[in-house]
């Protein structure tokens, strides 16, 4: 996740600011800069048989091309996506488009949880790749 959110946004959450065309609550460009990352991260699951989802967390803006790119590999590499960017309402969000408030964080462990309770309930581990989470507001 700490990968893809930094080629999204070009911000390294651990060494702070990377140059970046700030638009909260509008548009951001993304590219996969890293297109790597995602393949090295499936063999790496497969290797150890560990299960291997994504979850797109609550975003504050719109990440251009990023669903329709994650949804490609999604299909390619058979990996479950669970797209709670569009989970929470612009007031639920602090000083960017990246954090938010305590009830969403405690919305967003709802449906991951949810999710993940039909992932290990389904019969013979057919389930949709592309879920969205559900509509909160």
């Amino acid at each position: 996740v700490y990968g893809f959110k930094w080629a999204a946004i070009h911000y390294d959450v651990l060494y702070g600011q990377l140059p970046f065309q700030v638009a909260y609550e509008g548009d951001k460009a993304w590219s996969p800069d890293h297109a790597d990352t995602l393949p090295a991260f499936v063999d790496l699951a497969q290797r150890h048989q560990v299960a291997f989802q994504i979850v797109i967390m609550p975003m504050n803006y719109e990440p251009v091309g990023f669903r329709d790119w994650l949804a490609v590999q999604s299909r390619q590499y058979g990996i479950p996506v669970l797209d709670c960017s569009r989970l929470l309402p612009n007031s639920q969000f602090t000083d960017d488009g990246n954090h938010f408030l305590p009830q969403g964080h405690h919305l967003l462990a709802e449906e991951v949880a949810h999710w993940l309770q039909i992932l290990w309930n389904s019969p013979n581990g057919k389930t949709p790749l592309w879920s969205e989470c559900r509509d909160r507001f």
